[in-house]
């Protein structure tokens, strides 16, 4: 955060990526990117299904349209608008426009989110599954 509060976007922005990715890795056993992303797309979607807050919370983020975490299929595809970050392409260094404020706020937004709603929605179906039994 200091990074980004002093104007270090090019710091802030990647740190706050990494940082979503080690708590998903840590937290969930699985990356936010990649094949477990069409795993937990459909869990996502089945609670969404089922009226639960959180499931409606998490769909937009495992969309295959969102710009953030577009596949390089999927860019070449439909690319995603210039202005906004996407996690391979900063952190594989394919783009070096990234750092703006803008785009630091939105990989921050992407590391509270990993680290709120997804805790409290992978938090309340090991519940429900302990109560299932």
């Amino acid at each position: 955060i200091h990074a980004h509060k002093n104007g270090l976007y090019s710091l802030s922005a990647p740190m706050f990526l990494i940082q979503a990715d080690g708590h998903a890795a840590h937290a969930y056993d699985a990356p936010v990117w990649g094949p477990s992303k069409k795993k937990m797309l459909k869990i996502a979607q089945s609670e969404y299904e089922s009226d639960k807050f959180l499931g409606e919370a998490l769909l937009p983020f495992f969309r295959h349209d969102q710009p953030m975490m577009a596949s390089e299929k999927q860019r070449r595809e439909t690319p995603p608008p210039e202005h906004i970050i996407n996690r391979h392409m900063v952190l594989h260094g394919e783009s070096l426009d990234y750092d703006t404020r803008e785009n630091s706020a939105r990989a921050f937004s992407f590391l509270w989110y990993c680290m709120f709603f997804m805790d409290c929605f992978f938090e309340e179906r090991g519940e429900a599954q302990d109560r299932e039994g």
